[in-house]
């Protein structure tokens, strides 16, 4: 993934230092870490236009950010431990 912004930098090494099953977890969550911190609200479709995908409709993004929040098999636990 190619590196776009310094907080994209550094939110990518913050997230680097948990262990991930799968690394597409990791990038599902930088961009949705981002996208809050750009739009300074919980509001999916808002996120939106601050996510690099490819992605070809808007409600593709919003539904694996969706999937992403309800997904069982990752631990928010033991990512910030």
């Amino acid at each position: 993934m190619k590196i776009l912004d310094p907080l994209l930098t550094t939110l990518s090494n913050f997230l680097s230092s948990s262990n991930w099953k799968d690394k597409r977890h990791k990038i599902t969550l930088l961009w949705m870490v981002y996208s809050l911190i750009q739009v300074r609200e919980i509001n999916l479709p808002e996120w939106i236009p601050f996510v690099k995908s490819r992605a070809q409709k808007a409600q593709s993004t919003e539904r694996r950010f969706s999937r992403w929040v309800h997904n069982e098999n990752i631990e928010i636990a033991i990512l910030f431990s």
